[in-house]
């Protein structure tokens, strides 16, 4: 990767998030993470053009607070995830 993730607009970083293979935790559900939760909302919003798109404009109206948050979590699944890239 050439270009440093915190550098990335928030649909680069949507786009190479897109090709990182997830690994779901595995257990019961009830006793997942918060992280492993929101790691696997932020797969199924990658999977979904709609989450996706509703993600952008939502960080759009909202502004900056939302978009930190956006980017802070895409960017920690870019990281946990990165090294299984297809």
């Amino acid at each position: 990767m050439t270009k440093k993730l915190s550098s990335m607009s928030l649909e680069e970083l949507y786009e190479l998030a897109k090709r990182i293979k997830y690994i779901p935790p595995e257990g019961e559900y009830e006793k997942w993470s918060e992280q492993e939760i929101f790691n696997a909302s932020t797969y199924l919003t990658l999977q979904n053009q709609i989450q996706m798109d509703a993600s952008i404009l939502a960080c759009k109206i909202l502004g900056t607070p939302m978009k930190i948050l956006v980017r802070k979590q895409i960017i920690s699944y870019v990281d946990t995830f990165g090294s299984s890239r297809v």
